[in-house]
């Protein structure tokens, strides 16, 4: 009767000893989940924000973690995305003020381009008079009542009319 009395506490015993295994074993798994977690959390969170910051979304921040390398990271990674958003926002701002530069540039060469163009034609004009009324006077073509006179009153004219273009043109 005592070996039975022997393998019932020893029986009970290994139950026993296997529950609190089980157990112990349980609660030191979900210790050590508890304090990798809370050792990983600011890591994965960091992650999530500088991937956010690789698609240049600057509004995220790290919390305060703690006075440790892990805050000093986070203080890192905040101080970053600061300075990058600062930057980008002032590269969009000069862009903005070299494509309204480049587009005042199209337009004042347009405005140059017109005024060549309009400043010649006008100056052809009176030197296409000139020359013919100079090839009349030199070639001597000239009826009874025209007289050389009338032939340089219009070339005088037209020289006034260059002198007031050119002048035009120089102010």
């Amino acid at each position: 009767s005592q070996l039975n009395y022997i393998e019932t506490t020893s029986n009970a015993t290994t139950r026993y000893v296997s529950f609190v295994a089980i157990v112990t074993f349980l609660l030191i798994m979900i210790s050590l989940y508890l304090y990798l977690n809370h050792f990983t959390k600011p890591f994965v969170e960091m992650n999530k924000i500088t991937r956010a910051m690789a698609k240049m979304d600057f509004s995220q921040k790290c919390p305060p973690y703690s006075n440790n390398e892990i805050g000093e990271l986070g203080q890192s990674i905040n101080t970053l995305s600061g300075e990058l958003d600062k930057t980008l926002r002032d590269l969009k701002q000069k862009n903005e003020k070299l494509e309204a530069d480049i587009e005042n540039e199209r337009r004042i060469e347009k405005m140059r381009k017109e005024f060549v163009s309009n400043a010649s034609h006008e100056l052809k004009t009176p030197i296409a008079i000139i020359q013919g009324y100079a090839e009349g006077l030199k070639l001597g073509i000239k009826t009874k009542s025209d007289s050389n006179d009338e032939y340089c009153d219009v070339i005088i004219e037209e020289t006034h009319k260059m002198n007031r273009l050119v002048c035009d043109m120089l102010e």
